[in-house]
């Protein structure tokens, strides 16, 4: 009776571990690119979860393809066949197109243009009533973004700079418009 059994059992771990590169990627509104990771261990293979679920291609791809126009910061969930679970971030900041490759519609209008004091924008209704503009300046940089539930905006020359402007919207049903004013502070 006093016989011992013994067994030997090897516990490999195999950690994630991440590049120290920040992704980043520069984009103009109409443009697609590829988005990736920097995570490397763990046991192969990896499944894949990319949020938002925003202008892309299939959240669930090594390396989906994406065409945002805002900027989107898009978060990769990555299991191993282990279940152990790490994460990693790819951000993509959209700058807007030359102004004549977006559409410019006749149902915004900006009253008064040129802008002295006060001026009221309006937009096509919309069925959610929520509406964000995004305001540039010539050279394509964000100005100032409004969010409003109302169709009318009302904007104030002392905010800007004199200066061209391009006030960018984008509708629920995604179609683009934008329309250029002046402002001309006293």
């Amino acid at each position: 009776m006093g016989a011992t059994c013994s067994d030997t059992i090897v516990v490999s771990f195999f950690p994630f571990y991440h590049t120290l590169e920040t992704k980043t990627a520069y984009i103009s509104t109409e443009d697609t690119i590829s988005i990736y990771w920097g995570v490397a261990g763990g046991t192969l293979p990896y499944s894949f979860l990319w949020t938002p679920d925003y202008e892309i291609s299939d959240p669930t791809a090594a390396q989906p393809l994406v065409s945002p126009d805002v900027n989107t910061n898009y978060t990769v969930t990555i299991t191993d066949a282990n279940g152990c679970v790490t994460s990693d971030i790819y951000y993509v900041y959209v700058h807007p197109v030359a102004i004549h490759n977006l559409i410019q519609e006749k149902n915004i209008s900006i009253t008064p243009n040129p802008i002295t004091a006060q001026a009221i924008i309006s937009l096509p209704i919309s069925l959610n009533n929520y509406y964000i503009i995004q305001i540039f300046n010539a050279t394509g940089q964000l100005i100032k973004e409004i969010e409003s539930s109302n169709h009318n905006i009302e904007i104030a020359a002392n905010e800007f700079q004199n200066s061209v402007y391009y006030l960018y919207y984008k509708d629920a049903s995604n179609r683009r418009y934008i329309a250029p004013f002046v402002v001309m502070n006293n």
